[in-house]
């Protein structure tokens, strides 16, 4: 028996409803509170913030290549600018160079440098030193447009001549190489790589030249004698090249009117020798070139009274080898003086040349001076660059008060 639910009264086991009361029988179920219903789109939101900070940070803070597709980059602090203009202490920094060129006969080659400046972006003032300190390597490359030849390049490095430049690289070119890109490409220490570039042109122009096989040129009169035609014939602007014969020329050759570019034997035919003095006071069209040519004699065995450049010449066994005199600038390149009473004298008190002298890597070996700065105008100086001084009884007597820079130089 079970009892009514409500009313109590006895009733069978089985009854689900009370003839008493009329209340419906039946199991009471508890019904529970339900759980409130976990939130779970905060949770979601922030891990998608962080992540997001995750990739922001990994952004700015990854490696970038920067490439100005030009010759002028804003990166960060810094303007970097690339030109072929050099500067002096306290000029303004020039503007960014897009293009420049040159015109050559087809034997000529030269060689230009490609500077890099680094400014700062807001002041304009030069940034070098701090630039310098952020950047781990450089590197230049050039390539050639429209099938032309590859100039050729130096490694970037610091310029002892021009100071003020960041970096700088030597362009070297001729007119096969018509158009080329010189790209630059640095590597910052915090793994940035920023890439400008700018072009160089070197276009053909027309020239002569004169061969031993096509007329004489065994003697020094021989060679007085052609001299003097083109001084006279040949237009004042037409670059002009005489290949020598592999012989000794005795006695003094002048160059007066006109300026010319002799170019001495080498190889397995000898060399070409000069036992006397060639004086140089031409000044059309340019300088006076020599090149691959020795000296030997009493000398001078150039006397220089106008603009003059000379490669991988040697001057041995002479009183003096060159000499510098009034209104004149020499430009020697991996020329060899040995064994001379004087290698190389300035002599050149009033030269208007308001410029740096520069010695490109040659070498004074077992002289009794190696460069005598007799006299010389204050306010220029003579820059030894790579040269080599070894064996002399005095490397460098200087007598002016022009500073010589030897920071590059080697001394044994």
């Amino acid at each position: 028996m079970k009892q009514c639910i409500h009313c109590g009264k006895d009733l069978p086991d089985d009854a689900s409803f009370c003839p008493y009361c009329e209340t419906v029988q039946g199991s009471t179920v508890r019904a529970e509170t339900p759980e409130p219903r976990k939130h779970k789109v905060l949770p979601f939101l922030i891990c998608l913030a962080v992540l997001a900070t995750i990739l922001f940070v990994r952004h700015f803070n990854s490696p970038k290549v920067i490439d100005a597709e030009g010759p002028e980059l804003i990166y960060g602090d810094y303007r970097l600018i690339l030109a072929f203009i050099p500067i002096e202490s306290g000029e303004e920094i020039p503007q960014p160079q897009e293009h420049d060129g040159n015109s050559l006969p087809a034997m000529e080659n030269a060689a230009i440098p490609s500077f890099l400046y680094a400014a700062g972006a807001s002041d304009g003032r030069n940034r070098k030193d701090d630039f310098l300190e952020q950047l781990e390597s450089a590197a230049i490359e050039t390539v050639p447009r429209d099938n032309a030849e590859q100039m050729m390049c130096g490694e970037p490095e610091p310029n002892p001549v021009f100071p003020e430049v960041t970096l700088s690289g030597n362009i070297g070119y001729w007119p096969a190489c018509g158009s080329n890109d010189i790209c630059w490409t640095l590597h910052m220490k915090n793994g940035d790589t920023l890439k400008l570039r700018h072009t160089y042109t070197c276009l053909e122009t027309e020239s002569i030249i004169y061969h031993p096989e096509d007329i004489p040129m065994e003697s020094i009169e021989d060679l007085q004698a052609l001299i003097t035609h083109i001084e006279e014939e040949v237009p004042p602007q037409m670059p002009v090249f005489i290949f020598l014969p592999a012989v000794t020329y005795e006695g003094d050759l002048k160059i007066e009117k006109r300026t010319c570019r002799l170019i001495g034997a080498e190889g397995e035919s000898g060399e070409t020798i000069f036992n006397g003095t060639i004086r140089v006071s031409a000044t059309m069209p340019e300088k006076q070139h020599f090149e691959w040519i020795r000296f030997s004699g009493d000398g001078p065995g150039v006397e220089a009274h106008s603009r003059v450049m000379l490669s991988e010449c040697t001057f041995s066994n002479m009183k003096t080898g060159l000499t510098v005199c009034e209104e004149a600038y020499i430009d020697p390149h991996r020329c060899l003086f040995e064994n001379c009473e004087t290698g190389l004298l300035y002599d050149c008190p009033h030269s208007p040349y308001n410029v740096i002298f520069e010695l490109d890597r040659c070498e004074f070996r077992s002289n009794r001076i190696g460069i005598h700065l007799r006299a010389f105008d204050n306010g220029r100086s003579v820059a030894c660059v790579g040269c080599t001084f070894a064996g002399n009884g005095a490397d460098i007597l200087n007598e002016t008060d022009v500073p010589v820079d030897t920071s590059t130089t080697t001394f044994e």
